[in-house]
């Protein structure tokens, strides 16, 4: 009875300990208007991002990696309002089917805020979950990268939000 105990008990801690590793980061970003939860603290780069009509614009990436697992989202301000937004959401998600087979490919919605979702597995095998959204002058591209024997990162394609300026999630459905 003592060792059965003694098993539980290690088996908790062992479970205990796996979760704890495996703690994300709420990350709220009110200057770029997103929030998500990364796997730890993001590090944060500048990059260019060329839209539908070939304009190429200030990007700023905030990047986490994790057990060769990447994780990213891109925020590039627009000077002025788009014109087609689905246009340009498409373009954008044109970049990411490039890279292999698109196992979901579908324009929508997040709470009333354009968006596109993707899905893509490269040809090396490795699985591309990635969220566009649109609102007020800003694209925000989130891609989660993980090897082929990884879980896909649902919890971070689906966590991503667009917030206001005190970081508040805006839902225009409501």
């Amino acid at each position: 009875m003592r060792l059965v105990a003694h098993v539980i008990s290690i088996c908790a801690i062992l479970a205990s300990t796996s979760v704890a590793a495996q703690q994300w980061v709420d990350y709220v970003n009110p200057e770029y208007r997103f929030a998500v939860n990364f796997p730890v603290e993001p590090s944060e780069t500048n990059s260019t991002y060329v839209s539908s009509n070939g304009a190429s614009l200030d990007m700023r990436v905030f990047s986490a990696e994790q057990d060769g697992s990447i994780y990213r989202v891109g925020v590039v301000t627009f000077p002025r309002e788009v014109e087609d937004v689905g246009e340009e959401l498409n373009h954008a998600a044109e970049i990411f089917r490039q890279r292999g087979e698109a196992i979901h490919d579908a324009p929508g919605d997040y709470d009333g805020i354009s968006a596109y979702e993707l899905s893509v597995v490269d040809p090396g095998g490795r699985q591309v979950f990635v969220s566009l959204l649109y609102h007020d002058h800003r694209l925000t591209i989130s891609e989660g990268d993980v090897s082929a024997e990884s879980f896909p990162p649902i919890q971070f394609q689906q966590s991503i939000w667009v917030v206001d300026a005190e970081g508040t999630p805006i839902n225009l459905e409501n």
